[in-house]
Parts: C-alpha cells; sequence; structure tokens
C-alpha cells in the first residue's frame, strides 16, 4: 500500500471521504445512492490514506447529532475501514498481539450478557454498536502501529479534523456570547472538550517531535486549549491536568523533557490564560469552585447517585451482570458515567477485569515508549490514555471511548515490534513528511 508523502493531495482525499459521509447523513433516496455509489470511492481513497479513515471513523463515532453526522455515518465510515483494515492487514503485514485478544474477550463477554439482557432499542444499539467499532478500534490501533510513520499520519488526521470541528463550533457558538457552553452542530460541550483534550495532546507531540511545520500543532494548541475551558466540561480539563502532570513528571525523570516540548506547554497555558483573562472562561471557573464547596453542583450529584445504583447492581449479579445496556432499565441515566462500573453492572466482574487488563498492559507498554524513546509517539500515547481513562471515570460509556482503544491497541503493538521491526524503521527520522 503506497502513500503519498505530498501534503498536496490531503485536500481532494479529504473533501471525497467528507463528501460522501454528508451523502450518507441525509434522509432520501437521493443521499442514500450518493452513499452507495460512493462507496467504492470512499474505500479507494482510504487505501491511499488508511489513517485518516481510522481518524475520520472515530470523529464520526463521536459525533452523532442527528441532521449532520447521525449514526449511520459513524457505520458509514466504519465500514470503509472494515474494507481497508482487512486489505491492510494481508498486505502490510501488520498483526495483533494476544493482549489484543484480552480487549476481545472482554468484548465477547459484553456481547453474551446482551443476550440476556433487557432488549430495547438503546441496548440493541448499544450491542450493534460495540459489536461492530470495538474490533475495528482493536484492528486500526494495531495497523497504525505497523510503522512510525503511520501513526503519524493517524495523529495528524485526528487534529486535522478535530481541530476543524472545534474551529465550527467557535465559529458557531463564538464566546463573546454570554455564559453559554461551547457547542455546535457536531456535538454537546462534553464531547467537544474530550475531543479537544486528543487534539492538543497532538499539537504537543507534534510541535516537540519536528513531525511537520510547528506552525501547525502551536494553532492546534491554541485553538484545543480555548475550545477546551470554553466548553464548560470539568471531565476532560481535570483528565487533561492529570495528564500532562504525569507525563512531565515521567519526562522530567527520564530526563526527555525538551525545549520545544516546554514551549508547547506554554501555547497551552497562553491559550487558557487568555481565554479567562477576555472572560470566557466564566462558566468553566464557576463549575469548578462548585467542585471545592459543600454543595457540588447536579452533575456531581447524580453521579454520585449512578454510581451507587450501579455498585448496587454489581453486587446483585457480581459475575453476570444484568446485560450489555441494562443500566438504562434499573439506573436513573442510559449508563453510570463510569465505564468499570458501567461494564461491571451490564456484564460482570471478569468483562470489567478483562478490560482493565487490557488497559494496564498497555497503559505499561505506553510508558516504555515514553520512558526509551523521544520520537513523540509516546506522549500522545501515553498522555492520550491518561487522559481519555480518567474522563473514562466520570463521563460517557463503552461507546464514547474508541480514541482510548485505539491508542491502547497502538501501545500493545508498538510493544511487540523489536529494534529491526517495520514498525521502528524510522523511529528517529523526523524529516518524513507525515501527509
Amino acid at each position: 500500500m503506497a502513500h503519498r508523502s505530498d501534503a498536496r493531495w490531503m485536500i481532494p482525499a479529504g473533501a471525497v471521504v467528507v463528501g460522501v459521509a454528508l451523502g450518507a447523513s441525509g434522509v432520501g433516496s437521493v443521499p442514500l445512492l450518493l452513499a452507495v455509489a460512493g462507496f467504492p470511492i470512499a474505500v479507494l481513497v482510504g487505501r491511499q490514506y488508511p489513517e485518516a479513515a481510522l481518524a475520520l471513523f472515530l470523529l464520526a463515532g463521536s459525533f452523532v447529532v442527528p441532521g449532520l453526522v447521525p449514526v449511520d455515518t459513524g457505520f458509514y465510515f466504519g465500514a470503509v475501514l472494515a474494507v481497508v483494515l482487512a486489505v491492510g492487514f494481508r498486505s502490510e503485514g501488520a498483526r495483533l498481539a494476544g493482549s489484543h485478544l484480552v480487549m476481545l474477550a472482554a468484548l465477547f463477554l459484553m456481547l453474551v450478557s446482551f443476550l440476556y439482557g433487557a432488549w430495547t432499542d438503546y441496548t440493541i444499539d448499544k450491542a450493534l454498536r460495540a459489536a461492530f467499532s470495538v474490533p475495528l478500534t482493536v484492528f486500526g490501533g494495531a495497523f497504525i502501529a505497523r510503522d512510525t510513520r503511520s501513526f503519524r499520519r493517524f495523529v495528524a488526521w485526528l487534529m486535522i479534523g478535530g481541530g476543524a470541528l472545534l474551529v465550527s463550533a467557535l465559529v458557531v457558538n463564538p464566546p463573546w456570547l454570554g455564559q453559554a457552553r461551547l457547542e455546535t452542530f457536531a456535538g454537546s460541550p462534553i464531547t467537544l472538550g474530550r475531543m479537544a483534550g486528543f487534539v492538543l495532546l497532538g499539537g504537543l507531540a507534534s510541535l516537540a517531535s519536528r513531525w511537520w511545520s510547528p506552525w501547525w500543532p502551536s494553532l492546534a494548541l491554541l485553538v484545543s486549549g480555548g475550545a477546551l475551558v470554553l466548553s464548560g466540561s470539568r471531565g476532560p480539563i481535570v483528565a487533561l491536568t492529570v495528564s500532562v502532570v504525569v507525563v512531565v513528571a515521567i519526562q522530567l525523570a527520564a530526563r526527555r523533557l525538551g525545549a520545544r516540548l516546554l514551549a508547547g506547554y506554554a501555547l497551552l497555558a497562553l491559550s487558557v490564560s487568555t481565554v479567562f483573562l477576555a472572560g470566557g472562561g466564566a462558566v468553566m471557573a464557576q463549575r469548578l469552585t462548585l467542585l471545592a464547596g459543600q454543595d457540588r453542583g447536579e452533575s456531581v450529584s447524580m453521579r454520585a447517585l449512578l454510581a451507587n445504583e450501579a455498585s448496587r447492581l454489581v453486587s446483585l449479579r457480581p459475575f453476570t451482570g444484568f446485560g450489555l445496556g441494562s443500566f438504562s432499565e434499573y439506573g436513573s441515566a442510559r449508563y453510570p458515567h463510569n465505564l468499570f462500573l458501567e461494564i461491571a453492572a451490564e456484564s460482570g466482574l471478569v468483562a470489567a477485569a478483562l478490560l482493565a487488563a487490557f488497559l494496564l498492559l498497555a497503559l505499561v507498554a505506553a510508558l516504555k515508549r515514553l520512558v526509551l524513546k523521544a520520537d513523540g509517539i509516546g506522549v500522545v500515547m501515553l498522555g492520550g490514555m491518561v487522559f481519555g481513562l480518567v474522563n473514562s471515570l466520570v463521563s460517557g460509556d463503552l461507546n464514547n471511548n474508541y480514541v482510548l482503544f485505539t491508542l491502547a491497541a497502538a501501545a500493545l503493538a508498538f510493544a511487540q515490534s523489536g529494534p529491526g521491526c517495520r514498525s521502528e524503521a524510522s523511529a528517529n527520522d523526523e524529516s518524513d513528511q507525515i501527509l
């Protein structure tokens, strides 16, 4: 599978895939015909740019507001990605590690639990999404780790797509409108905050490792830092703080905290402080202040209630759970906003333990990468995983954590590659064009 290094191909390739997706997002026969007719084109583009196909799938799976990027668009990109990965694994030499099977075993138990749970529109949708999307994140993460340049391309496409969504949010809902939280036609504040964190970490790694011109990651840092604050979502900003502290502490201990990464942190601080000084962070400041008081607000109280309800369900059926998606039938919300409590309550402690083992093995692999290699990949993998993991404890459900699972699968795939393997062949070649 050849890759074009010339960045000018990025625009027409992205335009074709996004155009087909918008055709798939409509209602009626004409958009449907456009989607079907455009599928071979999308597959051909995806074959040329598999990293873009994966990034767009993750973005489409995150933003599912009907009217522009509904759920069927996520499945559409997923179908494209499935074809691309099937061909790529056969021709590119990518392979799964034994540790990847741990996540697939956890998914198997989740799907088995669906069979004895409550069958509603929501639980069926959740099971279909998990059965279709979780394997794609595992195989996709392993695929982009077959080559360090492939992983960098993925980070670049995630930054471009996620950054575009953040810019659209700033245009649709500019910060000078008052106290409203940043949102857009393409997602809620919490979704935008989560995406801003991943874009930000990609910008830090790109800037530190000279993957491409410093202007683009610098712009990504400024936009994503501001969008993160303007979203007013406490989970992502707390998760990002923990992530940055962990990465900086490890890099200081390993003596790998370079001047360019420090410049990236300075840009992030500048973006966040500018938004606060301009008054755009009033909502975030107010919501963060609540955490320090006795009355922590309705959101925190509700999450505490949901955690108690999930814990009660676990105590009633610790090994089998009540069925995938069944928390929506027994709890006060569709899910408890805690990934591990959700899986334990719905699919049992064994499934939750397998998921935890998969992520723990990936964290160890990413930590080793960060300590041993100064190529920026460890910053994205470990920083992104810590960010996603902390955020998963207070927000979202199984199907909101695809980026976390993708980074975990990539970390495990890198870990199984020795110094002489293809995935490490260009580890220190920072002059390669990424797109």
